[in-house]
């Protein structure tokens, strides 16, 4: 076979060259193929449009293009490593169905330099899309789960050990407002990666005069990225931000699983997962493993290689194209299909999960996690804060030794100890040390702004929805926008190859 680039050389190029250059890349290439497509079919009616290719001419190439994009989705063609990669296998089928002529002219004013950047930028903007709908779809479910537990109690933990009551509803909540951070981020980077890069060229741009306004707005880009050198520097960039941000996701999901990792444990014993989302062991008939969770935070492990190795590819590269861009290709698709995939069955993963609410309360009464109120009990009752830590510090570590519970403290020990640690007496009744004792009557005074109160987790509830639904919207609305611009392709592509 010979390439478009071979009158430039005097010997072959090795079949070994092209194993290592082409080999593994050609097969990330078949996730580019539609977008390729479109983005030929789109270049080619610019072309057409500024008058550098005849009508009967673009109807012929559009219906080619057309046929290859449906035997494409069926199977019927793969790429070839032979052709190097996508666009040439583009090129070579397309000239090989309507001669070398005609099929040599759908590379003019084209490189693959900005030819493979608009081909990523439309993967990623698709990508983008799913994932915010898997993160919408995931908080809804924690957001369901809260509305459920806003008096489930449970322990809140500093060190891995017992720390202060908090409710599930809070835990949930607090992930959420993460997922939050994650829609804002990924919408931020929609908006940057929305441009068109189509028309760089290798990296110059060309003489003839090309209408990138118009395949930007063919494609749905919102605008164009306007200089040249730049559009094709670029690469990287923005699959190195795209990781970035699922690196950040995905360690939010390991510490999710984490969590349900060790609340499943008979230890805790916090939540039941369902059998759906489990495995068994090859030699143990009792065993329950929650592999699911575990390989999520495997996982994280994973794009954090990612990013490093998109980092490293990208960070001492001369200005301009260069084949190391090529590598990043791979680890994107990873990235990407790892978050998706890990979203989607942890979403399912926690819906199913079921929650032990007495023994979330147990462990809560068999702790100390009010310690650090009844502090606050003796500083209202005039006891200095570090007097009153160091006091209550004391009455914990006789509680320990004794083998009693703070729940049960009475109010003469507590008052009795006072006096012997700091000589001041203090005026406490049952009823204010109860209050203190009693996790959730406790937990209900924290009603400040962003409190564990089941009354300011409601608000906290409602607002994060609402939140959430903006970001649905907005998914919706680009997703619509796509879909709109992409019909209006197909409807053009349509009645140019229909026309008499």
């Amino acid at each position: 076979m010979s390439f478009f680039w071979r009158a430039r050389f005097d010997e072959n190029t090795f079949d070994e060259t092209l194993d290592y250059t082409a080999g593994e890349d050609i097969r990330f290439d078949e996730k580019l193929v539609l977008y390729d497509i479109l983005g030929t079919q789109a270049h080619n009616i610019m072309l057409f449009k500024i008058g550098l290719l005849k009508e009967s001419e673009l109807k012929n190439i559009l219906k080619v293009l057309e046929d290859l994009k449906k035997e494409f989705s069926e199977g019927k063609i793969q790429l070839r490593k032979d052709y190097e990669d996508v666009h040439l296998n583009i090129e070579y089928l397309v000239t090989e169905r309507i001669g070398r002529e005609l099929g040599g002219k759908i590379h003019l004013a084209r490189s693959r330099n900005d030819q493979v950047a608009v081909d990523i930028r439309m993967y990623m903007r698709d990508a983008v899309i799913a994932l915010m709908e898997g993160l919408i779809e995931f908080s809804k479910i924690l957001l369901k789960i809260s509305e459920e537990n806003y008096e489930t109690l449970m322990p809140g933990y500093t060190h891995m050990q017992q720390a202060q009551p908090i409710t599930l509803s809070h835990w949930c909540l607090s992930y959420v407002d993460a997922l939050i951070r994650d829609l804002e981020r990924l919408s931020q980077l929609y908006k940057r990666l929305n441009k068109n890069p189509l028309g760089a060229g290798a990296l110059a741009g060309f003489t003839w005069s090309i209408n990138r306004e118009l395949t930007a707005d063919l494609l749905g880009f919102e605008g164009v990225q306007e200089n040249t050198l730049d559009a094709v520097s670029c690469r990287g960039e923005f699959e190195a931000e795209l990781i970035s941000i699922l690196c950040i996701l995905m360690i939010q999901f390991s510490r999710i699983a984490e969590d349900v990792i060790l609340w499943s444990t008979s230890e805790f014993n916090f939540i039941q997962l369902s059998d759906k989302y489990t495995t068994g062991s090859s030699i143990m008939p009792q065993k329950k493993n929650p592999d699911i969770a575990e390989l999520i935070r495997g996982r994280a492990a994973r794009l954090i290689g990612d990013l490093c190795s998109v980092m490293s590819v990208i960070k001492g590269l001369p200005t301009g194209y260069n084949r190391d861009f090529q590598e990043t290709k791979r680890l994107l698709f990873d990235s990407v299909d790892v978050a998706l995939a890990s979203v989607n069955i942890l979403s399912k993963m926690m819906n199913s999960v079921k929650v032990n609410k007495e023994r979330m309360l147990t462990s809560v009464e068999e702790g100390f996690t009010s310690a650090v109120d009844v502090s606050d009990l003796l500083v209202k009752k005039g006891i200095p804060f570090r007097t009153a830590y160091q006091v209550t510090g004391r009455l914990v570590n006789i509680l320990l030794k004794q083998g009693r519970r703070l729940k049960d403290l009475k109010t003469s020990e507590l008052t009795e100890l006072v006096y012997s640690e700091t000589g001041l007496k203090i005026d406490l009744n049952e009823s204010e040390l109860h209050t203190v004792l009693n996790p959730l009557e406790n937990i209900k005074r924290k009603n400040h702004l962003g409190g564990p109160a089941p009354s300011e987790n409601i608000r906290m509830r409602i607002d994060r929805l609402n939140r959430i639904k903006e970001f649905e919207e907005l998914t919706g609305r680009l997703k619509k926008t796509l879909k709109e611009k992409y019909d209006k392709l197909l409807e053009e592509i349509n009645r140019i190859i229909s026309s008499p």
